[in-house]
């Protein structure tokens, strides 16, 4: 019994020599964790957030789109829709909207390459009788439509 005692005893002086885990640094990482979770909501906030201006920002885009596309449409001399894409005839040029990736670029007379709205999905072109539709869906599997009327009769051929 007396050489467990002595190691119990060796045991028991070795732990108290060394250094342990006090009540100060349990208090200073309670303190760090706490502030650490404070910030999750702000930040989870600063996500909802942007992801609803995402939204904002690609609907604005396909105003802008719109209002461009029937501005050419409706000063055009003629528009064609063939193999998914819509060719407008305007001052003796051939201006073609055409899906390309997840963009619609706009190519004039087969060259260049102006990308006009981001983060498409589908395009889908329609002649209707004196008009013309477009129904675009985003990356998001939102759909977008709108109906192009040209001003000149029979610019729609």
């Amino acid at each position: 019994m007396k050489g467990t005692e002595k190691l119990l005893g060796k045991y028991v002086n070795q732990s108290i020599n060394e250094k342990g885990f006090t009540m100060v640094d349990a208090l200073y990482g309670f303190t760090i964790f706490l502030l650490i979770m404070s910030l999750i909501p702000l930040t989870m906030n600063h996500i909802i957030q942007s992801s609803e201006t995402d939204k904002i920002i690609a609907k604005m885009e396909w105003n802008i789109f719109v209002q461009q596309l029937k501005k050419e449409v409706r000063l055009s001399e003629g528009i064609e829709i063939a193999n998914g894409k819509l060719i407008v005839r305007k001052n003796q040029q051939q201006i073609s909207y055409e899906k390309y990736g997840s963009n619609i670029r706009r190519r004039v007379n087969g060259t260049g390459h102006e990308i006009v709205l981001q983060n498409v999905g589908d395009v889908i072109y329609e002649e209707q009788r004196k008009s013309m539709e477009i129904r675009m869906i985003d990356t998001r599997d939102e759909t977008h439509t709108t109906l192009i009327t040209p001003f000149i009769n029979g610019a729609s051929q």
